[in-house]
């Protein structure tokens, strides 16, 4: 689900993106997907406040960039990552400890 938050400058809008807290992996998808596109000039993708800021000309709309990114989002998921895996490792993955152990195999 994707929430415009802050739209009454023209040309900017802010928005509030489900799942995008702590994701690296969707920020960088949204960041890929967004800069290039015709008529989006600008994008700034927070993980920490799960919010976008684009900066937009008036090819655009703040609508038509909302549903960019929801698409984008939609895509994201249907690519088969799974959300757990920055929840779980927030700072990066899991390196084997100097005896061999993982978070995932423990003592074994």
């Amino acid at each position: 689900m994707v929430q415009t938050v802050h739209a009454t400058i023209p040309g900017r809008a802010r928005y509030k993106v489900a799942g995008l807290y702590r994701s690296e992996s969707l920020k960088n998808h949204l960041e890929s997907g967004l800069t290039g596109k015709e008529g989006i000039n600008l994008v700034s993708v927070n993980t920490l406040t799960g919010s976008i800021l684009v900066y937009f000309n008036s090819v655009n709309t703040p609508q038509a960039v909302a549903l960019v990114i929801q698409n984008l989002v939609h895509e994201h998921k249907v690519n088969g990552f799974r959300q757990s895996e920055d929840a779980a490792y927030p700072c990066g993955p899991m390196l084997p400890s100097e005896d061999g152990r993982t978070p995932e195999t423990g003592l074994s």
